[in-house]
């Protein structure tokens, strides 16, 4: 029986190895609600429910978002916050409109559940207007689609890499740099440039997020890598 159980537990360990890491982005429509001057934040198992510590990106047209990393076939749950402290979170006190869409909490409210697909690298979780079980009607994948033609190269890098975007007009771009779980990394970039040299700087290893916006209000997000 000891080995029958050792040989179970190298099996467990060679399947988990197996598995790959997608990167989920959790995103809500609250183009009718008025936005918390704290902030929209994602909260669930992915950071251990904290309603302050994962800050979403207001992403335009009303969709507000985070991007995760999680094992393919892992199921999230999780909530989203119009503020930064429990009482201001969708789906929860008796007064959940996504009873039709979510799964029990075990306190009289809702959790919104998605399981993460196999075989990909990137996945959107369905897009539900805030604190409702009604799917937005906003083309995730069409947002900002002046500036789909954004691209990094290297990434991953170790020291510097380059942003580029069609800009022959020159118009003024803003690049925000944020960690995984939301936080601003350094100062907001101004530039007009059509090749942006990022440096590393203080930056450490790891994955980041990168945010350009015009002055249209039109944004993009890129997963970026630093070795």
């Amino acid at each position: 029986m000891k080995k029958i159980y050792m040989l179970f537990l190298f099996m467990s360990a060679f399947n988990f190895a197996q598995a790959q890491f997608v990167d989920v982005w959790l995103q809500t429509d609250l183009s009718n609600e008025t936005i918390s001057s704290s902030g929209v934040h994602a909260a669930g198992s992915f950071q251990g429910w904290s309603p302050n510590s994962t800050d979403c990106v207001d992403m335009g047209n009303g969709i507000y978002g985070v991007m995760i990393s999680a094992l393919e076939g892992q199921v999230i749950q999780y909530k989203f916050v119009n503020g930064d402290d429990w009482g201001q979170n969708e789906c929860g006190d008796g007064t959940s409109g996504c009873g039709g869409c979510a799964v029990s909490d075990g306190f009289n409210g809702h959790n919104r559940e998605f399981m993460v697909p196999m075989g990909v690298s990137t996945a959107n979780a369905p897009v539900y207007l805030y604190n409702t079980c009604n799917a937005s009607t906003t083309n995730v994948e069409n947002i900002n689609s002046t500036l789909r033609s954004v691209s990094i190269a290297p990434n991953p890098f170790k020291t510097s890499t380059v942003i580029t975007i069609n800009n022959p007009n020159r118009e003024e771009h803003n690049l925000t740099i944020t960690s995984f779980s939301g936080k601003t990394v350094g100062s907001i970039i101004t530039t007009k440039e059509s090749n942006i040299e990022l440096d590393r700087g203080q930056l450490l290893p790891g994955f980041y997020v990168i945010t350009l916006s015009n002055q249209q209000g039109e944004s993009v997000t890129k997963k970026l890598i630093v070795q």
